[in-house]
């Protein structure tokens, strides 16, 4: 069971709001999901994404819930760049031994 408190915090805004929200043209329910300063965004997106999959079993069969905006996909290409440059600072650290190897023999 994931529980709210377990992966961020629930704030009381201002007392009233009196504007909505539509995606498409439709009526909207809309919910923001702020992760904790010590939190990892991906697993906040897994388990939002599991509890919403759980929910959406009971929702009215025209109901449905989507993210629309999403922080972790910035998370995921920046994990994927620092993968891509550590791979390049390994091979070129390998061809700097290599040729420093070379020279010593010739």
């Amino acid at each position: 069971m994931v529980r709210i408190k377990d992966v961020g915090r629930v704030d009381l805004g201002a007392e009233g709001y009196d504007w909505d929200t539509k995606l498409d043209g439709k009526p909207t329910a809309t919910i923001g999901i702020f992760q904790l300063a010590n939190a990892n965004g991906l697993q906040v997106k897994k388990a939002v994404e599991q509890t919403m999959k759980r929910l959406a079993k009971h929702f009215p069969e025209d109901m449905k819930w989507v993210v629309y905006y999403d922080t972790t996909n910035f998370i995921k290409e920046s994990i994927h760049e620092v993968i891509i440059t550590l791979l390049e600072a390994i091979t070129l650290v390998i061809l700097v031994v290599n040729q420093g190897r070379n020279a010593k023999t010739d």
